[in-house]
């Protein structure tokens, strides 16, 4: 709870609250409020601390926000490239197929593969 004085007149549940009265609310009602102008703090401080805790907590609710999002959006990507790969690899098999070189074209392929698997070990 904290101490808070009414600048605008309000009702909560069954009671009204008038100018200039000071009541206790709870930390969190009095912050919404005080944001909207209806009240404010007595102690000036304490809603800074609060403000300042309150806008860190969204700020990092809204990177983590992003964050899976963005992996959201990479999954998708991979996806959408494996698939597009996976065609175009059907077209150039079949274009290489048609022209009877695959030992030459695919060369290149497997000189990468045993590079790769000489860098592993």
């Amino acid at each position: 709870m904290t101490k808070v004085r009414i600048l605008l007149p309000f009702v909560q549940g069954k009671k009204a609250f008038g100018f200039g009265e000071e009541i206790s609310l709870d930390q969190t009602v009095a912050y919404k409020l005080a944001l909207k102008n209806v009240l404010e703090f007595k102690n000036k401080k304490e809603f800074t601390e609060l403000d300042t805790k309150i806008k860190a907590q969204e700020k990092e609710a809204l990177e983590e926000k992003e964050e899976a999002e963005n992996r959201a959006t990479a999954i998708l990507e991979k996806d959408y490239l494996e698939k597009k790969r996976k065609s175009l690899q059907s077209e150039v098999d079949a274009i290489t197929h048609i022209l009877n070189d695959a030992a030459i074209y695919y060369k290149p392929y497997v000189d990468l593969a045993e590079d790769l698997e000489k860098g592993k070990e």
